[in-house]
């Protein structure tokens, strides 16, 4: 072959791979029963929506209005479906899901149309196969062409900040919207893991329930997770009061009551209870020299159950561990640095294997 026909080919393989390079979308996503934030490379955080679809008409024909924060106020003659559960979608809402999580890509990337979607979507340590499954069918119906499943406690150490190469070994402990991950990481990657059903969600059931038998009032889903982050303290010493508005339980009406930070210490407290039991167990379970470098290294808690008033000192005087408390969103971050770095994620996930 001419060696100017070999240079034009070569130039043209060049090209064209920046070309195929251009048109990739890559994308990290944190996809929950209840909600989906997706990060995108270059662009940051550019969704962060609940799971709700809107919808209008009885059940043999039903017209989608909207999606996310779009179905958060509804007509009489409408009404919400909730199609994502712990356990995948159910066949008969499978419709409504795929169209919800189409909606939400196609959104974010409408820019690139024709773009190839990489995606890396982070899972819990007990996420059932069925769950993974349905990830799999919503991504691949929205037009994602290649998925990867990267565990919270390892998304979350990347975007702490820790690697393998700098530390012995800690614990980590996400408390996020379902469940709660912990986690004992070393330099070989997930040592040991395990996963507890306590999550904000059950925080937010629990500051309902309690508001509404204290105080006769029935709260919005954005109120109680207001109370969450402003009255949800772990110290049961001092207490402290806002007024809030809900809709009376009697009257069906309007009106403002203040709600006390103790009432609910009472409403969270036993789920962080069982957090510390489960990650204190855990902990007992290491080999001596395991826990002697956790003594030293303690423990990192993230996620949004970990912005709570107090936690380093409950879970301090719980496992007896130095605490630390991440302030930002570890897992986007986290998976954000392993969709750049393609080596990084090969070496980490060959650890996890």
């Amino acid at each position: 072959m001419p060696f100017c026909l070999r240079k034009n080919l070569t130039f043209a393989k060049i090209i064209s791979k920046g070309s195929y390079e251009m048109s990739k979308i890559f994308l990290s996503i944190d996809f929950t029963p209840s909600n989906t934030t997706i990060y995108r490379e270059g662009k940051g955080v550019v969704l962060d929506e609940p799971n709700k679809v809107l919808c209008q008409g009885d059940y043999s024909d039903v017209k989608i209005l909207g999606f996310g924060s779009n179905a958060e106020k509804y007509q009489p003659d409408q009404f919400v479906i909730y199609p994502v559960r712990i356990d995948g979608v159910d066949s008969s809402e499978q419709v409504y899901a795929r169209q919800m999580f189409a909606n939400y890509i196609s959104t974010i990337t409408k820019d690139k149309p024709n773009a190839n979607i990489i995606a890396k979507f982070s899972v819990s340590c007990g996420a059932s196969q069925a769950f993974k499954k349905t990830i799999r069918s919503l991504a691949f119906y929205a037009g994602i062409s290649d998925i990867d499943f990267v565990p919270y406690p390892l998304a979350d150490m990347i975007g702490c900040g820790i690697t393998f190469d700098d530390f012995l070994c800690c614990m980590l402990v996400d408390i996020n919207t379902n469940n709660t991950d912990i986690a004992v990481l070393s330099r070989d990657g997930i040592l040991d893991a395990v996963s507890v059903n306590v999550g904000t969600q059950n925080f937010e059931q629990a500051i309902y329930e309690q508001v509404k038998y204290r105080c006769g009032l029935s709260l919005e889903s954005e109120t109680v997770n207001d109370v969450l982050c402003h009255l949800g303290s772990l110290n049961n010493r001092e207490a402290y009061e806002l007024s809030y508005s809900g809709i009376d339980i009697r009257t069906g009406e309007s009106r403002m009551a203040k709600i006390n930070s103790k009432d609910i210490y009472g409403a969270i407290k036993d789920f962080y209870l069982a957090i510390a039991k489960t990650a204190l167990n855990l902990y007992s379970k290491q080999p001596p020299e395991i826990r002697e470098n956790l003594n030293i290294q303690g423990a990192v808690f993230c996620g949004r159950g970990s912005n709570v008033p107090f936690l380093s000192e409950f879970m301090g005087e719980r496992l007896r561990l130095p605490i630390f408390v991440a302030t930002y969103d570890c897992t986007l971050y986290g998976l954000g640095k392993l969709t750049k770095n393609k080596g990084l994620f090969k070496r980490m996930m060959k650890k996890v294997a």
